[in-house]
């Protein structure tokens, strides 16, 4: 018989709203799986901002170039904004200039290389030139949904810590307790869900 409250039972007999824990196998592959993103969402973001200022300051109050899952993506945005902020145009010829100039470690050769090389150069940059449109709407849409991926992937990273602290048999539950405190009470998780919980307010 259908249980009080329930509209239906699934498949395998149960009440469908009825909320079955995850197993372990599943927890650790949640854990280990690829975390929010939206890369699409970002090169939405660079397109416009690559073609419009007003694009970029506007991107530029809601994230910065941490927010960015790819790597590459956040050094783009972090060029762009350098030329903005030093008042030189935005053009292929200034965004290659810049980024040729900035050395950095290229992980997938292990050699010393430059910011242009690793993003993908000139064919990664033509792409962002012809995908632009310069809409500002559009860019406030991709970058707040960018910003909140960030957003759960620092939450996340914060309860991992806190399942490493649980892992740790060589603590005392005393030991346990104290860490799960101080994790749990620094800025990182509250500040992170209060920002999470006033972009789901602005997108009601």
């Amino acid at each position: 018989e259908m249980e009080e409250g329930y509209i239906h039972k699934d498949g395998n007999g149960m009440p469908a709203k009825l909320r079955v824990p995850p197993d372990p196998v599943s927890l650790e592959h949640l854990v280990d799986s690829v975390p929010p993103q939206w890369l699409n969402g970002e090169m939405e973001v660079l397109c416009n901002c690559v073609v419009s200022e007003e694009c970029l300051r506007r991107a530029a109050d809601i994230l910065n170039w941490k927010d960015f899952y790819k790597a590459s993506h956040g050094y783009i945005f972090a060029t762009l904004r350098s030329l903005q902020t030093s008042g030189i145009p935005i053009s292929e010829l200034t965004v290659r200039d810049r980024m040729e100039a900035t050395r950095c470690w290229d992980p997938a050769t292990s050699a010393e290389t430059n910011l242009w090389e690793v993003c993908g150069g000139v064919i990664f940059v033509h792409r962002l030139l012809a995908c632009g449109l310069g809409s500002l709407d559009h860019t406030v849409y991709y970058a707040t949904i960018v910003r909140e991926r960030s957003i759960r992937r620092k939450i996340i990273e914060a309860f991992k810590s806190c399942l490493y602290v649980l892992h740790d048999t060589t603590l005392t539950p005393q030991e346990v307790m104290q860490e799960l405190k101080d994790l749990l009470s620094s800025g990182k998780i509250p500040d992170a869900i209060k920002e999470l919980e006033f972009i789901a307010g602005g997108q009601k």
